[in-house]
């Protein structure tokens, strides 16, 4: 009967130390979790504010490209270019519509250009993450 009472105990014991290590497991898996589901907001949150910045842009281009076509007819429609303004205009104004053009083309370049990098950093993250939780039996 002694010996029953040591193997109970040890049997106890044994039972103890293993729900420790899954109770520890739990809360790993827990705080994995939780951290993955703050990730994807914080993911979600950065492509709304990528895609406001976007929208932004191409408002802001068609506003600046209504505005210069107004002003360019309101001068004209006030006199302001005669002959002499006629070929300033003829070669002032196409330079300065190409400037603004290749200034904006550049900037969506540029942005595009950082929004896939910032794309990618996350789905490799997000990969990485992956393959850390399935290692961790998630």
């Amino acid at each position: 009967m002694h010996e029953q009472q040591k193997n109970f105990v040890h049997s106890r014991n044994h039972e103890a130390e293993r729900l420790k290590e899954l109770s520890k497991r739990q809360h790993k898996i827990e705080t994995e979790r939780a951290r993955l589901s703050k990730s994807k907001m914080n993911k979600a949150a950065g492509i709304k504010d990528v895609q406001n910045r976007l929208d932004a842009n191409v408002y802001s281009e068609c506003m600046a490209t209504t505005l210069l076509a107004d002003t360019v007819e309101e001068l004209q429609r006030s006199g302001f270019f005669g002959e002499t303004n006629q070929v300033l205009s003829s070669t002032i104004v196409p330079w300065l519509n190409d400037g603004v053009e290749t200034h904006v083309q550049k900037t969506s370049l540029s942005r595009a250009v950082l929004d896939c990098k910032y794309i990618y950093v996350e789905t490799q993250k997000d990969a990485l993450l992956l393959h850390c939780s399935i290692g961790l039996g998630v």
